[in-house]
């Protein structure tokens, strides 16, 4: 009985320290889901709030193109997301610049003033241009359109010089604060994109103003494709 007896105990003892060691693993297993589940979730949150937050830029910056562009008449204002926005001068051109080997379509050009500018924008603009926003600022609004019929695949920095008779000149490639189109990626045949370009100016009473627009090079032999060419306008 006595040998039964401690077989016995031991059997028992067996059964409650498996219990116990059961239990023990089902709550570490319980705490790790829950860390992962936790982590998961946070994860989760962090990447809908990047989301949103690159989808809040992208409606600001359509948004401000939009807004810009229904100004048509000259004194007309806007709010957008940078402040109010104010129609000053407008050239409609709407015309095609360039036939061969691509086809530009010029759109229109506007001097716009900004005024009220939100200080995150201010600051932003103020990487583009030494003139301080603090007071306002006047800035040229170019749109333009592109269809890439050269049959090549091609780098095409767009607008990339202005020139203003008020003695003004842009690197527009280099002040440009609005630009939507990567320059820095190839733009393939038979692809059509809408450019939208804006800088500010120290002097808006401007009347004759020269754009020149990049030339094009074959994206696999990097040969010129077409030179570089330029158009003039009037706001008379």
């Amino acid at each position: 009985m006595t040998i039964n007896n401690v077989e016995l105990d031991t059997e028992k003892g067996d059964f409650s320290l498996k219990k116990i060691l059961l239990i023990v693993a089902l709550i570490l297993l319980a705490a790790c889901s829950d860390k992962e589940a936790t982590n998961d979730k946070s994860e989760d949150t962090e990447t809908e709030a990047v989301k949103n937050e690159t989808t809040e830029k992208e409606d600001k910056s359509e948004d401000k193109q939009k807004d810009d562009q229904v100004l048509t008449k000259i004194g007309e204002s806007t709010t957008d997301q940078t402040g109010i926005v104010t129609l000053e001068k407008i050239k409609t051109i709407d015309e095609n610049i360039k036939e061969d080997p691509i086809k530009v379509e010029f759109l229109d050009v506007k001097v716009l003033s900004r005024d009220d500018m939100t200080q995150e924008f201010t600051q932003y603009v103020s990487q583009f241009s030494p003139i301080s926003g603090k007071d306002g600022l006047k800035t040229i609004q170019v749109r333009y359109n592109l269809k890439n019929t050269s049959g090549h695949d091609i780098y095409w920095n767009g607008l990339t010089h202005v020139i203003t008779d008020q003695n003004e000149q842009f690197n527009v490639t280099e002040v440009d604060f609005v630009r939507n189109v990567n320059v820095y990626e190839p733009i393939f045949a038979d692809v059509e994109l809408e450019y939208v370009q804006s800088f500010v100016i120290k002097n808006p009473d401007i009347t004759d103003v020269r754009f020149v627009f990049d030339k094009g090079v074959d994206y696999d032999t990097s040969d010129e494709v077409f030179g570089e060419f330029e158009y003039k306008l009037s706001f008379e």
